[in-house]
């Protein structure tokens, strides 16, 4: 197995990780805040999107940024 593809699929495992301990936290010592905080990390992450969105199209290579270097 290759170096990177391990990685690659540890991190999957550990980031899996952090959203399930945040989504336990929130329940047991958060109020209503958090559902204030996560629209507001969904709205960035979306104007985020549309930003790469812009950048891809402009690029005349097919897969533009959305293509991993170290995959392609």
């Amino acid at each position: 197995m290759a170096y990177k593809e391990l990685i690659l699929g540890v991190g999957s495992v550990l980031g899996a990780g952090v959203f399930v301990l945040t989504g336990q936290a929130a329940r047991d010592y958060v109020g209503t805040a958090v559902m204030i905080s996560y629209l507001i990390s969904g709205l960035s992450a979306l104007l985020s999107v549309l930003c790469y969105t812009e950048f891809s199209v402009e690029l005349p290579v097919a897969g533009g940024s959305f293509c991993p270097h170290f995959l392609c």
